[in-house]
């Protein structure tokens, strides 16, 4: 590891340490993450509302059957299968956004209906950082999926 790599390990390490064990029981933490990366290096870490994600958040779930059965099965999950922007939003908001602020101990914070990663990026670590994350991120997401995929077939 390279001194810049163990500077941006050392500066993030306990946001790097949230975004790989934060507990997800459904990939909504991950899905808003991953949009947010799908912003580039430079502007990833910057603040996201509901609606913004919202499309995204929507399309990444309905594009696959097993993401659809896996993550909008239950009642409210059911109602999104048509995308509307206020529903997917408010589930946003509620689900992800708001669990996740409260349980960061501050490295998200969801205010007046935006969501902020707690970041101050030095621009020599952005992208070390970026790459990074979004490999946990995709981790996490394969990983989440490949797990109810498999317990969904056992179960049978």
């Amino acid at each position: 590891m390279g001194t810049l790599e163990l500077e941006v390990l050392n500066q993030h390490k306990d946001w790097l340490i949230e975004v790989n064990r934060t507990a997800i029981t459904k990939s909504y933490k991950m899905v808003v993450l991953q949009y947010m990366l799908s912003r580039g290096s430079a502007n990833w870490h910057k603040p996201v509302t509901p609606v913004e994600v919202a499309p995204y958040f929507h399309g990444y779930l309905m594009e696959k059957a097993y993401r659809r059965d896996v993550d909008l099965a239950d009642k409210r999950g059911k109602t999104l299968h048509i995308y509307n922007e206020a529903k997917t939003a408010n589930l946003i908001a509620d689900m992800p956004m708001t669990k996740w602020s409260g349980s960061s101990k501050g490295r998200f914070l969801f205010e007046d209906g935006v969501f902020v990663p707690q970041l101050d990026v030095a621009n020599e670590h952005k992208e070390v950082l970026f790459k990074w994350v979004k490999e946990i991120c995709e981790y996490r997401l394969q990983w989440y999926f490949g797990r109810k995929i498999v317990k969904k077939t056992t179960d049978k």
